[in-house]
């Protein structure tokens, strides 16, 4: 039986989780989680047009791919990236999810991004998690100008490090990730948190879902972190 679904971010996940872990999802569920999710877009509640959350998300907050739980104008902001990111992403995804998409992008664009590039800071946002979910929309191919706001956006973490391998207002598995889809800029932030990553990895993940996805994040930013 096809999935069906009553919120923004299952619908998010499941693609997400598919695509980090390199899974195979049944065409029927991939398109139903698409269409759900092109339905948002502009929706009541979508910031700068992007895809809106359900009321009962907007109330209660999402939780990223990492776990981390998002709530008011982040969670509206980072559902957003995250949906738009997503979509992209998908291969042979039909007509009106491409449409839904390239809509979203172009709002964005228009409300914000326009913003950031005019203030000379075309990889940072707000705040931490929203700056992270902006770089893993960016690394999908969204915006444009992808080297200069990794440039930027490398710069602004570095100065945002507290020692020991975290950074202040950063999230650091939701930021981990969004840095292993960076890939080679983001090298030198990697390096910076091995060691966080290499205690935590130490011990053995919980049993629900989001510690093991932390714990497998993790293990990619370090394989990354180490050329490998």
């Amino acid at each position: 039986m096809t999935k069906r679904f009553e919120s923004l971010d299952a619908a998010v996940d499941l693609l997400a989780e598919a695509q980090f872990y390199g899974t195979k999802l049944a065409a029927a569920d991939r398109d139903a989680a698409a269409a759900y999710i092109a339905r948002r877009q502009g929706a009541a509640g979508a910031y700068a047009g992007s895809f809106a959350l359900t009321p009962e998300e907007r109330a209660a907050g999402v939780r990223v791919f990492s776990g981390e739980r998002m709530t008011s104008a982040s969670a509206r902001h980072i559902i957003g990236e995250e949906s738009c990111r997503i979509l992209r992403s998908l291969k042979g995804a039909k007509p009106g999810v491409k449409k839904a998409q390239q809509a979203a992008e172009k709002s964005m664009r228009e409300s914000f991004i326009r913003i950031i590039d005019g203030e000379g800071h075309p990889g940072v946002f707000c705040c931490g998690k929203c700056t992270a979910a902006l770089w893993r929309n960016v690394a999908s191919g969204a915006f444009g100008d992808r080297e200069k706001r990794f440039a930027d956006g490398m710069k602004y973490l570095k100065k945002m490090r507290k020692g020991g391998g975290e950074w202040q207002r950063f999230p650091f598995h939701y930021t981990l990730l969004a840095l292993t889809e960076i890939g080679e800029p983001a090298r030198a932030e990697l390096k910076y948190a091995a060691p966080v990553c290499e205690r935590k990895l130490k011990r053995k993940p919980g049993a629900d879902k989001y510690a093991q996805r932390r714990h497998d994040v993790m293990t990619r930013a370090l394989e990354i972190a180490n050329g490998s």
